[in-house]
């Protein structure tokens, strides 16, 4: 026997065994878990219900590879329908983005339909096969160790890893501060959801001016024009602290997928970076991973891994779009609404939960100057508060109904909250304190209206910036969010940020 015997077998094996059908989707698996690092991880794999996934692909494996030879073949028919439902997702995006017409239900669904009597028929050439098999064979195994390597590394380095390849490298990051600026802690806080004073006067009618002054009076500077980047809260936050516009093109109707992704350009995010680089201490109160600092706080909807695992495949994609044409919605069971009110009581555990870091965190001391980055699912629904601050019935919670009247009443509540925390925000304290007080977004339930008038509405957001001088000759009142950062690191550190031009991007929202 000879010493090259082992490779030649391994050759041989590669030609005539259809491997590929299962290193496919263990190749979508693992590299959805690098992708959305740390929203996903390759532990999730072992607890969201893929391990079944998994065992139906090598099943089909073992089932081709003890059939005899001649029916190995089909295995590349099976290929191609595993490539569709794995990828569909992917695929469409990338027709939307570049052939918007073709990524359509009625021309891509009859094209991929189609393809298959042309894989059929092709399939009459026997000596193409040992040549296909080795070549899906080869590439999925240098893509899975490619995504194996990748795995181990994000691991180890905490997600830092994604950096050294250029994912969301910026040359911003090399910006020096002044060695002899003050360092004050700096409070971001968002209060996800809030409408503008604007927009609460003209759609609601509702004056909110008293709110307006009593930040004027605490020697705030308050925007009354102010505009977000996003109506999107991933996206909005992500352009927020990395101080610049998403390079991917987002005017769609975005889904789980999109999200995770927009959370994960708050991961590594540009704003947390430099201030850690520059003696800063994170401290995280959100819902988003920040520079080693996983999340505190949890989306619920978000827990199941296995629906993140699936949503671009190809039957998640097509009932999240048009499954309401064959599906109409049917009334909950009782066991039903009593998952999804325990659902929406695991937010309001969350809301409790980051009140309580917030305050907690206004009565520490540290040696080091901080960023505190609080996240408030408020006034946003679930609308769990009254106007007076009592809890609402548990059954309401989910009901779609009156969400204008209800919004505007938690509303109310949070301007309470707002009141609270600005006041022991100003308490004195050892270390000066900037503080940045926005929503990410304004109100989106809004009703129905011609040439969809209300979409602009949605970027009406609340911007309340204290700095500790009280020299607000750099801001402008129709700021937008994406020159936060940069306007207050060139007062305090001389960065010498040049403003970015305001825009606003509309994403719709299931």
């Amino acid at each position: 026997m000879t010493s090259t015997s082992p490779y030649r077998s391994i050759f041989r094996r590669l030609q005539e065994q259809p491997y590929f059908l299962f290193l496919l989707p263990l190749f979508y698996l693992l590299n959805l878990c690098n992708s959305l690092y740390p929203v996903l991880q390759p532990a999730d794999l072992l607890r969201a219900g893929m391990p079944w996934l998994l065992a139906i692909h090598l099943i089909i494996l073992l089932l081709f590879s003890w059939l005899p030879g001649r029916f190995r073949k089909y295995a590349l028919l099976v290929f191609y329908l595993e490539l569709v439902y794995f990828f569909f997702g992917a695929l469409q995006d990338f027709l939307k983005e570049h052939w918007e017409w073709l990524s359509r239900y009625s021309h891509l669904l009859p094209l991929l339909l189609l393809l298959i009597p042309v894989i059929w028929w092709l399939l009459r050439s026997r000596t193409a096969l040992p040549r296909t098999f080795l070549y899906s064979n080869s590439l999925l195994l240098l893509l899975l160790t490619i995504e194996l390597v990748s795995s181990l590394l994000i691991a180890g380095t905490g997600g830092q890893s994604r950096q050294w390849f250029g994912k969301r490298t910026s040359p911003l990051l090399n910006t020096s501060f002044c060695d002899t600026c003050q360092r004050p802690d700096i409070y971001f806080i968002v209060f996800d959801g809030y409408s503008a004073s604007r927009t609460l006067k003209s759609y609601w009618d509702y004056d909110n001016s008293h709110l307006d002054s009593f930040f004027r009076q605490k020697g705030f500077f308050y925007a009354d024009h102010s505009t977000s980047n996003y109506n999107s809260t991933p996206f909005s936050v992500g352009s927020i602290l990395n101080m610049d516009y998403h390079r991917k093109k987002l005017n769609k109707k975005i889904d789980l997928i999109d999200f995770c992704e927009g959370m994960e350009t708050i991961h590594n995010n540009l704003v947390c970076q430099l201030l850690e680089k520059h003696g800063y201490t994170l401290i995280n109160q959100s819902y988003f991973a920040l520079p080693h600092q996983p999340p505190p706080l949890n989306f619920s909807y978000l827990t199941d891994k296995t629906e993140i695992f699936l949503a671009q495949t190809f039957w998640k994609r097509i009932y999240a779009d048009i499954g309401w044409h064959f599906f109409p919605p049917r009334q909950p069971s009782p066991a039903t609404v009593r998952e999804q009110i325990q659902n929406e009581k695991h937010k309001l555990d969350q809301l409790k939960k980051t009140s309580t870091l917030f305050f907690e965190e206004l009565s520490r001391q540290r040696p080091q100057p901080a960023f505190v980055y609080t996240h408030f699912l408020l006034p946003h629904d679930p609308y769990f508060y009254d106007s007076t601050g009592s809890l609402t019935p548990p059954e309401s919670w989910i009901s779609p109904k009156a969400p204008k009247e209800r919004y505007l009443s938690q509303l109310k509540y949070t301007n309470t909250l707002i009141r609270d925390a600005v006041n022991k925000l100003l308490a004195p304290s050892d270390r000066p304190r900037i503080i940045i007080l926005q929503s990410d977004h304004g109100f989106r339930s809004f009703e129905p209206a011609p040439g969809n008038q209300h979409q602009a509405l949605e970027f009406n957001n609340l911007n309340a910036i204290y700095f500790p001088d009280q020299d607000y000759s750099s801001l402008n009142d129709s700021m937008s969010s994406v020159n936060t950062f940069r306007l207050v690191l060139n007062k305090y550190f001389e960065t010498g940020f040049p403003l970015l031009k305001d825009s606003s991007t509309y994403i719709g929202h299931h």
